[in-house]
């Protein structure tokens, strides 16, 4: 039989060995794992961007998956490698607010501080906690190793305060979190935020110079090159050009505001 899933998540890339190297000691300590590559082409040390991807896929995967992230700025730091526990999966990673959407949605997860153990290498590398740290303990876990063998419990972990968006008055103040291939620019406006702000007000999205005051259901619903604003397959608000880039058209990026105004 199969043994269990284990998703890999960084900002690797594929054009060197780490994420092979990574594959290599998670197969040498679990034969039977099931690797499955969720992406790897974070954008370098980019942590929301990678919060806002792990946090809108792990449900996707069946009970028992192992979601093990790697987007590691501070790696050979004093930060803290952890494990995540909710009651259905299991995340490993650096407890740097990579996982602070699955705080938010997985309400009882129990956060484990890695701490040294037989089943960490005496040697670990101030540069590859991924090969050295992670990927061993995700190996472990989908062996049956409890988390309280690889860990303590902790109570804060780390979290990033721009996953949600801010409002005041008649605006609400969102955050370009992630931007796709296609050029897209996400928010970390969910529909949810957008309905409870508006409430069925008139309103306008604006992005740098650009208004728009409808959102549109689908990339089809205007003619090619139009901008416009819809909620992705993440339900999470997006300004899209038709058949084009909106992050080339207005020329921003991660980290660039995108308001909400009640009219």
């Amino acid at each position: 039989m199969p043994g269990p899933i284990i998703t890999l998540l960084t900002d690797f890339g594929t054009k060197d060995h780490y994420v092979g190297v990574m594959k290599g000691v998670i197969l040498g300590i679990s034969r039977s794992a099931q690797l499955v590559d969720l992406c790897h082409e974070i954008p370098s040390q980019d942590v929301r961007g990678a919060a806002y991807v792990i946090g809108t896929s792990y449900r996707y995967f069946p009970q028992g998956t192992i979601h093990c992230a790697v987007v590691d700025p501070g790696v050979g730091s004093e930060r803290h490698g952890l494990v995540a526990k909710t009651n259905h999966y299991l995340f490993v990673g650096p407890d740097n607010g990579l996982f602070t959407m699955i705080y938010d949605l997985e309400k009882d997860a129990e956060v484990y501080k890695i701490t040294e153990s037989a089943h960490i290498p005496t040697e670990i590398s101030s540069t590859f906690h991924g090969r050295d740290v992670f990927a061993p303990v995700a190996a472990h876990l989908s062996q049956g190793v409890p988390c309280s063998e690889l860990g303590e419990l902790i109570s804060e972990p780390v979290r990033i305060n721009t996953l949600r968006p801010d409002s005041k008055g008649s605006i609400l103040k969102g955050t370009v979190i992630y931007m796709d291939r296609f050029g897209n620019l996400i928010t970390n406006i969910t529909r949810t935020d957008f309905d409870n702000f508006v409430m069925q007000a008139r309103f306008e999205i604006v992005a740098d110079d650009v208004s728009l005051n409808e959102v549109a259901n689908t990339y089809a619903d205007a003619s090619r090159g139009t901008m416009i604003a819809l909620f992705g397959s993440t339900d999470y608000l997006e300004l899209s050009v038709v058949m084009g880039s909106a992050a080339r058209r207005l020329n921003l990026g991660v980290g660039n505001t995108i308001s909400v105004r009640r009219l």
